[in-house]
């Protein structure tokens, strides 16, 4: 199988912010051949916080509810202890699609 190099894109909001959970990166790169890839959430707050996580294709008219993807990711909604970290799972459930000799662009 070709290799599928998927780049994800980060987009940090004001709320994000506000509750002090940092991603672990901008971008992450799905290799095709992988099972899945993961993304480390820190909540540097003295307070627990809930993050959600939804992938899509950049539609900022698109809620989690309506949007397709071929990824799961897992957990969607999850609660992120005081000075502690999530990890978050992404998974390729579906390849049918996706363009095989170029990258497709996801947001998280």
């Amino acid at each position: 199988m070709k290799r599928i190099a998927l780049f994800f894109c980060f987009i940090f909001s004001f709320a994000a912010h506000a509750n002090n959970i940092i991603v672990n990166g901008t971008r992450f790169i799905y290799p095709g051949n992988e099972k899945e890839i993961t993304v480390q959430l820190s909540n540097t707050a003295d307070r627990p916080a809930l993050a959600q996580a939804w992938l899509d294709n950049g539609n900022a008219d698109a809620t989690p509810d309506t949007i397709t993807t071929p990824f799961i990711i897992t957990p969607p909604i999850s609660r992120v202890d005081a000075k502690s970290g999530q990890t978050l799972r992404i998974k390729l459930g579906s390849n049918a699609g996706l363009a095989k000799d170029k990258e497709t662009l996801w947001w998280l």
